[in-house]
């Protein structure tokens, strides 16, 4: 696995130490000890008390538990909670306020790269904040209106615009600051993208995990049946699909089946429903696996709705193969994202979801190397279109391909404020640049979502290397 930065080092060896302290078969006592355990990172602004005070907020995420809810994290307490627990709670998201860092949200500074220059242009603002200390330019925020005139006249592009990094990427503004500076969700906006807990420097905003809830079905003898979607290819090099279903397997899963098996499901129906709706004179209509995208239609532009598909998503149609199969067994859909909990929080058939980076920390926690597991599990023989749902162009590709109409593409890679805006011009005027609008909440598709492991462009290899090597679609 590639984790690129000390904030995904430290996500990711935290939770391997709470998966092993409920392996352990002592969870409360060793999880109690983990926050002792961390350690200063060389040039970096924290403490070790704050690092231990980070590290047992993250243990509290990884628990499942709020982490607004318990100010003073108290680890033993939080695995005692989750221990107990009979349903999760929400929201998924949490924002540990000893961990933000109260960053400046769109301030414009000015920076040792000032000059002090005789034409001073920063002089240009309207609205005479631009004072001098020394000799050089000090914005006086007080009178700064932040239109970024003196940033653009600046020939050394000294003064910047200082942003939120969470605020900065969220694509609907949820993201504001209370009194205290610190970063608060708005969850009547948020569309549960994810894209701010990757963003944020400091692992501030953090995912609250059903891993827990997943390893005590295991414990308690249920069958648990594994539903890893398309992405999970691109996160382990040189393992075969069949290894990375039998890992699972051997991790106590009693069953695993690629979600790509109903994503061919999802690709007969969608491809139908897009031939009868162009047929019936509509304009175009958006597909989308994300219920990121499926929030903000809801929550942002309601227009959008009527262009929607109804096509189930690969993961509920794969959930309810395998309830069919076995009524009583326990689903866990495993995804790139944090939207997905969302839609299986609310489907019938799916009891848990679990990220990439979840699972890549239960085999290492366990010891298991998919590329060195033993294939006690067949694959499931979805097809080359089904497995490329992962990558941006996928789903839509993957429909083209059966040919039941005309299909122009049109790709929204990746929800920012900019795609937003896009398609509410859509809605709006009725109409979109094709008549088959792919919606990825993550740029790069599901690949590049906050619940991977592995860089976008080493995975989107993996996803293409499977796929040459699969069948294609036939429609049946």
């Amino acid at each position: 696995m590639a984790r690129q930065n000390h904030v995904a080092d430290l996500e990711h060896e935290t939770l391997v130490k709470v998966i092993k302290a409920f392996l352990s078969g002592d969870f409360c006592e060793n999880a109690a000890k983990i926050p002792a355990e961390a350690q200063e990172i060389p040039n970096v602004n924290k403490t070790l008390a704050e690092m231990q005070n980070m590290t047992a907020h993250r243990c509290a995420a990884d628990m499942g538990c709020i982490v607004e809810n318990v100010p003073d994290t108290d680890t033993r307490r939080c695995a005692e909670s989750a221990s107990e627990r009979t349903s999760f709670d929400m929201p998924m998201l949490s924002v540990s306020k000893e961990v933000c860092n109260r960053c400046k949200n769109n301030q414009y500074v000015v920076t040792e790269q000032c000059q002090g220059c005789l034409a001073r242009p920063c002089t240009n603002c309207p609205f005479g904040a631009i004072e001098f200390i020394n000799g050089k330019s000090h914005i006086n925020q007080e009178k700064c209106k932040k239109c970024g005139i003196c940033a653009k006249s600046c020939p050394y592009g000294a003064i910047l615009k200082m942003t939120m990094p969470c605020a900065g990427v969220c694509p609907v503004d949820a993201i504001s600051k209370n009194e205290e500076g610190i970063a608060v969700i708005n969850h009547d906006k948020c569309i549960l993208c994810g894209q701010c807990s990757v963003a944020c420097p400091f692992g501030a905003i953090m995912v609250n995990s059903e891993i827990i809830d997943v390893l005590k079905a295991i414990k308690a003898g249920k069958k648990v049946v594994a539903m890893p979607a398309p992405a999970i290819m691109g996160q382990y090099n040189a393992a075969t699909i069949a290894q990375v279903l039998s890992a699972f397997i051997k991790a106590g899963f009693s069953d695993a089946i690629e979600v790509a098996v109903g994503a061919d499901i999802t690709t007969r129906n969608e491809a139908h429903e897009l031939a009868e709706r162009l047929a019936n004179g509509a304009p175009f209509m958006t597909t989308s696996c994300c219920p990121a995208y499926y929030n903000a239609v809801r929550k942002h532009f309601p227009e959008m709705q009527e262009f929607v598909s109804h096509t189930l998503t690969p993961m509920q149609y794969t959930a309810r193969l395998v309830k069919e199969r076995d009524p009583e067994c326990v689903t866990v859909f495993i995804g790139p994202c944090m939207a997905k909990r969302i839609e299986g929080y609310n489907d019938a058939y799916t009891d848990y979801v679990l990220n990439n980076k979840e699972v890549v920390a239960l085999f290492e926690a366990m010891g298991i190397d998919p590329k060195e597991t033993e294939e006690i599990h067949a694959d499931d023989n979805a097809s080359k279109q089904g497995r490329g749902y992962a990558i941006t162009g996928g789903v839509a590709s993957a429909v083209g391909s059966l040919k039941t109409c005309e299909v122009c593409p049109v790709a929204i890679n990746g929800l920012t404020k900019e795609t937003v805006r896009q398609l509410k011009m859509y809605a709006k005027n009725r109409k979109a640049d094709g008549n088959l609008v792919e919606v990825m909440a993550c740029v790069g598709g599901c690949v590049g979502g906050p619940g991977v492991a592995a860089p976008i462009k080493k995975a989107t290899k993996e996803i293409q290397d499977l796929m040459k090597t699969s069948e294609d679609l036939k429609d049946y």
